[in-house]
C-alpha cells in the first residue's frame, strides 16, 4: 500500500479532502465531506479510506502498519473537538463505526453504533438505568456482527432488567464465541472496524454485487 493519507476528519467546519474522492471515501464519506464543506453542522468523524479496507481484505486480516496509530490520533482529535473523552467520563464520547464504498450499496455492509460504553463507567454516568440499556443493545449488536449469533438468540429469555439483560448478553456472547467480551473501549472499536471490514464479504453485500 502507498504512502498516501490513510484517514481524513470532517467536522468542527472543516474536512481533510474533497468529497470528489468517493474513490477514497466511499459513497457516506464522500456525502459527510459534501456536507462539511457546504457548512452544514454535522457530527465531527474520521473517514478510514477504501484502500485500507482493501489491504485488510488481501493481507489476511491484517490493517497496514502505522494505522492503528493513526486511529488512536484522530480519536484524540475527535476527542478535542467534542470536548468529551472516549469511553470514559459521565458523558462519554461513543462513536459509529459505518461502512461505506465507493459503489453505493445501501444497507448491504454492516454498522455497530455506540462504540465507546464498558461497564466500568456505569457508577460515573448521569442516568445508570439508560447506560445499561444502551449498553445492553451495544452487546447485542456487537454480538450479531463481531461475534455472528445470530439476534434471536440474545432476545429468548431476555430479562426486562436493564442491568441483568446486558449481563445476560455478555454470558451469550462469551458461550457462543469462546472468548471474552471486550471490556476496552479501545479493544472494541478494533473490533468492530475489523468487523466493518469483514461485512465487504457479507452474504448481502455478494448477493447485491452480483445482482
Amino acid at each position: 500500500m502507498d504512502t498516501q493519507q490513510r484517514i481524513f476528519f470532517f467536522g468542527d467546519g472543516t474536512c481533510d479532502i474533497g468529497p470528489e474522492r468517493k474513490d477514497l471515501l466511499g459513497g457516506k464519506g464522500s456525502s459527510l465531506a459534501a456536507m462539511c464543506a457546504a457548512g452544514l453542522p454535522i457530527p465531527p468523524g474520521f473517514i478510514i479510506s477504501i484502500p485500507c479496507c482493501r489491504y485488510y481484505h488481501e493481507n489476511g486480516g491484517r490493517w497496514p502498519d502505522g494505522l492503528a496509530d493513526e486511529v488512536a490520533a484522530s480519536l484524540k482529535r475527535l476527542e478535542r473537538v467534542s470536548g468529551k473523552t472516549f469511553g470514559k467520563g459521565p458523558d462519554p464520547l461513543l462513536v459509529s463505526v459505518r461502512s461505506g464504498a465507493a459503489v453505493s450499496m445501501p444497507g448491504m455492509m454492516d454498522t455497530i453504533l455506540n462504540c465507546g460504553l464498558s461497564p466500568a463507567m456505569a457508577d460515573s454516568v448521569r442516568d445508570p438505568a439508560l447506560f445499561w440499556t444502551v449498553y445492553a443493545g451495544f452487546i447485542e449488536q456487537f454480538g450479531e456482527i463481531v461475534g455472528k449469533i445470530p439476534r434471536e438468540v440474545f432476545e429468548e429469555k431476555a430479562p426486562s432488567d436493564p442491568r441483568s439483560r446486558a449481563e445476560r448478553f455478555i454470558a451469550i456472547y462469551e458461550e457462543k464465541t469462546g472468548r471474552k467480551f471486550p471490556a476496552d473501549p479501545w479493544d472494541a472499536l478494533c473490533q468492530c472496524i475489523n468487523a466493518v471490514f469483514e461485512s465487504w464479504n457479507n452474504e448481502r453485500a455478494q448477493v447485491y454485487r452480483k445482482a
